[in-house]
């Protein structure tokens, strides 16, 4: 009686799938990553254009934007000034005596350097110094038109671990000019947590650099 040799696969057919295997895995992870990235940085760039209709109604009943300084609302902080514009903002609107429109949910406001006023004039009932946050979990950058010629400080997480960065308002290179001169700007460091790149959100259309 003749015997069959047994079928299987070779060492080198099992080393092939597993090479096929990987490299459909690399795929499939980048263009997970994309969708992901590409899907935070559309909930980013909604979330400012809301933010900004809520800047524009506290013009219309205050006469001015939310300012980007604490003085301006008789506030100071018990830590040192980073986040400053963007907490000033959420004081504003967020302000037991202020009657405009404001966000219902508070599920986007952080504290990210973990400070406070020095009293409470928020419907919120405490003092925490609160900022509101893009989709990667760092505070928004917001300046009002008055502001504009003055730096920040900004508390973030950016691609080297916790940093603390300065920023500004931001020209239009072409121009020479402040973009949004008139109102506010309001910007998220988007993906790359770096301040003024290509993949920075913003409430306006930026001209990049040639």
């Amino acid at each position: 009686m003749i015997k069959r040799p047994v079928s299987g696969f070779t060492l080198i057919e099992i080393l092939v799938v597993i090479t096929i295997i990987g490299l459909l895995i690399a795929v499939s992870a980048g263009a997970y990553m994309k969708y992901t990235e590409t899907a935070y940085s559309a909930k980013t760039r909604a979330f400012i254009t809301e933010l900004e209709g809520y800047a524009d109604a506290y013009n219309d009943i205050k006469g001015d934007y939310p300012p980007s300084s604490l003085n301006s609302l008789n506030l100071v902080t018990t830590g040192d000034d980073s986040n400053e514009g963007i907490e000033a903002f959420v004081q504003a609107i967020y302000a037991a005596d202020y009657s405009g429109h404001r966000p219902d949910s508070t599920s986007d406001l952080i504290n990210t350097d973990e400070d406070d006023a020095d009293k409470k004039r928020t419907v919120f009932g405490f003092p925490a110094l609160l900022e509101f946050q893009d989709s990667w979990g760092n505070p928004l950058i917001y300046i009002q038109h008055t502001d504009y010629d003055k730096s920040f400080t900004y508390f973030i997480d950016g691609p080297y671990g916790l940093d603390t960065i300065e920023v500004s308002a931001l020209k239009n290179p072409r121009t020479g000019t402040y973009y949004r001169f008139e109102s506010c700007q309001i910007i998220s460091l988007g993906p790359d947590g770096i301040f003024n790149t290509d993949d920075d959100e913003c409430n306006f259309d930026r001209v990049l650099d040639d």
